[in-house]
């Protein structure tokens, strides 16, 4: 009886595990079927939201030149806009300064009520150098600078253009609009939008610690990327959010900003929690109904082996005082 059960649980095991792989296989691909369906939904979405925001980002780049560039020629023609002012406000825009070589500012326009710097700070004029350089190079292109603190510490965009080798014209803009589209940009529980410049500093975020700072995270792939002005959706690791993110990307063209829109790969995991729950129904159901058919098909496969082995069991049989009786025409022994 103890090779009956023996083999019969052991065909019962084999057979249940044969029929067990597909339905693991199927299981596993409706699963991962929905998370793949469901990662490419949200990377379409995210990135149409990142380049919808860049194309905010660049009317505004636009609007600023253009005002910029008006501010210019009010101050070579010596005219006065009416105006000007409150449209230099609404764009952000501090100050206009003519500076000289050394940081005097020579004329201003504000776009506030506080009154313009006589000298650009050493500290700030010093980082501006390079752009200055630059535009004295390029005397009709307007050059927009990566973010400069301050002498207090608040982060600046500066316009530069150079009107003659001695006279050099700057715009300095705050970051509130940048920031205005990045707090526009919210969905799930911890999706967002981050935006920095062409360095990797972030210009708006939803970590006010990075944003206070000017965070420099051009080691974040996405924005190793979105430096070299490509556009895409990207996996990642964020640790601020201590997870892993899936974000789409693009690149802002006149200034080089990178524009990111990321989310936990987890809450992805979590929609598609009810197709899991089908997935492992369908896995316990196929086990089941594989675990009951095999152990009937078991059955009825070892039968005949069982009778054959009963048969040889009935004709070898020991006696009562140890005598063994060879059903062969053997010699019988008899102690």
């Amino acid at each position: 009886m103890g090779f009956k059960i023996k083999l019969h649980h052991l065909t019962f095991i084999a057979f249940t595990l044969i029929a067990s792989v597909p339905v693991f296989f199927l299981a596993a691909w409706v699963q991962q079927s929905a998370l793949d369906k469901e990662v490419k939904a949200v990377a379409e979405k995210h990135l149409l939201v990142a380049q919808n925001a860049t194309g905010a980002l660049s009317l505004y780049i636009k609007d600023v030149k253009s005002s910029f560039s008006l501010v210019i020629s009010n101050l070579n023609q010596k005219t006065q806009i009416n105006g000007l002012p409150d449209l230099l406000k609404s764009l952000n825009f501090l100050h206009v300064c003519l500076i000289n070589p050394d940081g005097r500012v020579l004329e201003a326009i504000s776009g506030t009520d506080a009154k313009p710097p006589e000298q650009i700070p050493r500290q700030v004029f010093e980082k501006l150098i390079p752009y200055i350089q630059q535009a004295q190079q390029q005397p009709e292109t307007i050059v927009f600078s990566d973010l400069i603190r301050d002498a207090k510490g608040f982060p600046w965009i500066f316009l530069i253009r150079a009107i003659s080798p001695q006279q050099t014209v700057l715009g300095i803009v705050t970051t509130d609009y940048v920031k205005q589209v990045q707090k526009s940009i919210a969905f799930g529980e911890r999706g967002h939008a981050a935006i920095v410049d062409s360095k990797g500093q972030v210009m708006a975020h939803p970590s006010k610690p990075w944003e206070e700072s000017m965070k420099n995270i051009s080691r974040i792939k996405p924005v190793q990327l979105m430096k070299e002005g490509k556009t895409g959706v990207t996996q990642f690791y964020s640790p601020p959010m201590q997870a892993d993110m899936i974000a789409g990307h693009t690149a802002v063209p006149e200034t080089g900003w990178g524009v990111m829109v990321p989310q936990p790969f987890q809450e992805l995991q979590q929609r598609t929690h009810d197709v899991r729950t089908i997935a492992l129904t369908i896995t316990i159901l196929g086990i089941t109904v594989a675990g009951l058919i095999s152990w009937f098909l078991a059955g009825y496969l070892t039968r005949p082996i069982q009778a054959v082995v009963s048969s040889v069991q009935f004709m070898i049989l020991p006696s009562a005082n140890n005598t063994r009786i060879n059903c062969f025409n053997r010699p019988i022994l008899i102690n």
